[in-house]
């Protein structure tokens, strides 16, 4: 391909980009879960997230994760629906 200049965007990232414009609300959400964590003495240690299926759960974790990678905090991420 001559005279296409390669990019360095990953296309990992251009989709969480795209993710992350299209999800809204749940503001006092996110917020909760980045004052728990930026807290020097932290209120929350458990987080319970629930509700019936198709409504958004794995989309709103997604959100958290992102909110905890962004104050340092490592990620980890367990589905126990097989076991």
């Amino acid at each position: 391909m001559e005279g296409t200049a390669q990019s360095s965007i990953r296309l990992g990232d251009v989709l969480n980009s795209r993710r992350r414009r299209t999800f809204v609300g749940r503001r006092v959400e996110r917020e909760l879960v980045r004052a728990g964590l930026e807290s020097a003495d932290p209120q929350l240690s458990v987080l319970f997230l629930h509700g019936p299926g198709g409504i958004g759960k794995t989309t709103l974790l997604g959100e958290f994760a992102e909110v905890a990678a962004e104050t340092g905090a490592s990620v980890a991420r367990l589905d126990g629906r097989d076991a």
